[in-house]
């Protein structure tokens, strides 16, 4: 071809690549603008979420076909008969149940009313022990008034309206208030014909001068009702009461 031609041909070369030139810088601009980086990471991630949903699922459907394994060997064992033996028996053991309560209920209304029997009895007792307690504790205390239970049991003295544990007082106090409740209560059943012996083994022995000798009114009071024995190893402490003095002797 002549050189014209050829210069055209060549103009039309350096047109041809200046466009491609330009579309290919359009074309970069257009990539880095997605950001294939990310686009990449977004691209891994979905496809690992995809991995383990398909595991999930393939754990999902092996175990669908473990419980329905599980459920048709069940269904062999008869459980619908067993079921409407446990309900059987269930119904039974509520029978049962129903049953304990109602005897239940009757025993503690009997032991309810035996109680109150019982306390009421106490009660009655307890005023007539008191009366005949206070003769003697006059003696001992006269400004004090003995505290019993309802079981009689001594808890306490009350003195200048202030109450005293039986366990705070002192040994001796307690020694000598318990001997005056011994008294009583032998004076009672005295007088109602049935008369018993009040021994005493080496009793007031931790008593003070003053404390034994109104101990020793109390007994010499009590012996007027009712036959009072003293075994003690200090003879001479009585001898002021005008008793009777036995010795026992051993046998060498």
């Amino acid at each position: 071809r002549d050189d014209d031609a050829l210069y055209a041909a060549l103009a039309a070369a350096r047109q041809a690549l200046e466009t491609a030139r330009d579309d290919l810088a359009r074309a970069d601009a257009a990539i880095a603008a997605e950001d294939p980086e990310t686009v990449a990471l977004q691209l891994k991630t979905a496809e690992a979420a995809v991995s383990r949903a398909r595991e999930e699922r393939e754990r999902a459907e092996r175990s669908v076909r473990d419980l329905q394994v599980r459920l048709e060997a069940l269904g062999q064992q008869g459980l619908g008969e067993r079921r409407v033996e446990l309900d059987t028996a269930l119904a039974e053991a509520q029978r049962e149940r129903e049953r304990l309560h109602r005897e239940a209920g009757a025993v503690k209304l009997v032991a309810d009313e035996l109680e109150a029997a019982a306390s009421e009895a106490r009660r009655t007792f307890l005023g007539p022990v008191m009366e005949r307690l206070a003769p003697y504790l006059r003696m001992l205390m006269p400004d004090a008034e003995l505290v019993l239970d309802d079981t009689l049991t001594l808890t306490g003295v009350r003195r200048g309206g202030r109450e005293e544990a039986f366990d705070d007082l002192s040994l001796g106090t307690r020694e000598q208030l318990a001997i005056l409740v011994r008294l009583a209560f032998a004076d009672l059943v005295a007088e109602r014909g049935e008369p018993v012996p009040v021994v005493l083994d080496d009793a007031l022995a931790f008593a003070d001068e003053h404390r034994f000798e109104a101990m020793k009114l109390a007994l010499a009071r009590a012996a007027e009702r009712h036959q009072v024995l003293v075994l003690t190893c200090r003879p001479r402490d009585y001898a002021t009461l005008g008793a009777p003095l036995h010795r026992l002797e051993r046998a060498l």
